[in-house]
């Protein structure tokens, strides 16, 4: 059985971004032998732990949007989206390392 990959929709203010990135994503790890599976991050976070739960591996995609920096004590770079769009990748990676 083919490991199966989650990987969480980008989610930016730039959603033609989003259509030509995720299926790239995609088909990278098909190529590799792989699943894509999909993760919306617009549900609540226990549908999407019910979903990640089933996968054997995370795929994190790129994004213009940086994690808030004040987590570490540091500033925004002026050209990172802001954090409003990150922090749902933020919050995915969280409950991946749970």
């Amino acid at each position: 059985m083919a490991p199966r990959i989650a990987i969480p929709v980008p989610h930016s203010g730039d959603p033609e971004y989003a259509q030509r990135s995720l299926p790239q994503y995609e088909r990278a790890v098909e190529l590799a032998g792989g699943e894509a599976v999909r993760i919306p991050l617009d549900r609540s976070a226990s549908a999407v732990m019910k979903v990640i739960e089933r996968c054997d591996g995370v795929l994190l995609p790129g994004s213009k949007a940086d994690v808030d920096p004040a987590k570490y004590d540091a500033e925004r770079h002026p050209k990172t989206a802001p954090t409003t769009c990150a922090s749902r990748f933020w919050g995915f990676a969280t409950a991946c390392r749970a």
